[in-house]
């Protein structure tokens, strides 16, 4: 992602007359930007989105890196269209956890388990926020 930083970065600072010639030069066809940049950070952004990296982070509670990595994906999609992190594997989890919690709740109780599925709901919650679990966080204080 640092060659398209530093190009955001280099781009925010010229001049409007600068700017203007750059983008006249892309809508003319000379310089196609947005490819040559997809090109680039292809490599990256498949890393940073990898569908089996986001299991193993979400697997180990990395929720946090996984936030980074969500936002970093979905700053670089607006601009070029490339792919975002699928949370849907965390949502996935989160439903897992809440129900493995109401179920420790409902036999004994066992607060141990209970305990276990609910650092990872509240973990969830707290590191990862592009992950909605206050339904699932309000059933279980209920």
């Amino acid at each position: 992602l640092e060659p398209m930083r530093r190009w955001l970065r280099s781009f925010s600072q010229c001049s409007v007359d600068e700017r203007q010639l750059l983008l006249d030069e892309m809508q003319s066809g000379s310089v196609d930007l947005q490819t040559w940049m997809c090109q680039v950070l292809e490599v990256s952004v498949k890393g940073l989105v990898d569908p089996e990296v986001v299991r193993t982070l979400a697997d180990s509670g990395q929720f946090a890196e996984l936030s980074l990595r969500s936002k970093a994906a979905d700053e670089v999609s607006a601009v070029l269209g490339t792919p975002c992190v699928d949370l849907s594997l965390v949502i996935q989890l989160v439903a897992q956890r809440h129900d493995a919690a109401l179920r420790a709740l409902n036999r004994g109780p066992d607060l141990h388990s209970f305990n276990v599925e609910y650092k990872v709901l509240k973990a969830v919650n707290t590191d990862l926020p592009e992950v909605n679990t206050s339904l699932h966080m309000a059933q279980i204080q209920d």
